[in-house]
């Protein structure tokens, strides 16, 4: 299966002596199928562990959610140090719950929107209202729709 993975580094400064763990999950982002390719910049010490232990990072590693991540760095100055990684790209739709949004909304070329999915009862006076939905106004009047 071709997977279609995109620049994510992690960029860390000087760290506490214990380092800096990261959890390895499966919920998006929690690192999970992130493929870490190396370091750049100041020195610095990554290591993995499953279950007890910590073992250094070889390079490429594709982490796996249980696996913990530690970055540690005892280097104090400014400049950064970047963990090079690679992250999957995730399949969602364009709302990123993970589910299908009940609204699809699209705009057409003067910039007026249609609402697929949306439930409207319109007044005497040819106004709409949605019926499943709630209403956000912003400082200007203008509202923002979001499922109810």
């Amino acid at each position: 299966m071709n997977r279609i993975l995109i620049p994510n580094p992690i960029l860390f400064g000087a760290t506490p002596p214990e380092g800096a763990v990261l959890p390895v999950t499966a919920d998006l982002g929690g690192l999970d199928q992130y493929l870490a390719l190396g370091l750049v910049g100041p020195a610095a010490t990554v290591e993995v562990a499953e279950g007890a232990g910590w073992a250094a990072l070889s390079y490429p590693h594709l982490l796996t959610a249980g696996q913990t991540l530690r970055l540690r760095r005892s280097d104090p100055q400014p400049t950064l140090t970047t963990l090079l990684m690679l992250a999957p790209v995730a399949d969602l739709p364009p709302d990123g719950t993970g589910t299908t949004p009940a609204f699809v909304v699209s705009t057409d070329l003067d910039g007026y929107q249609t609402i697929e999915g949306a439930e409207i009862t319109l007044d005497a006076e040819g106004y709409q209202t949605i019926t499943n939905a709630t209403a956000t106004a912003d400082a200007d009047g203008y509202q923002t729709v979001k499922e109810s």
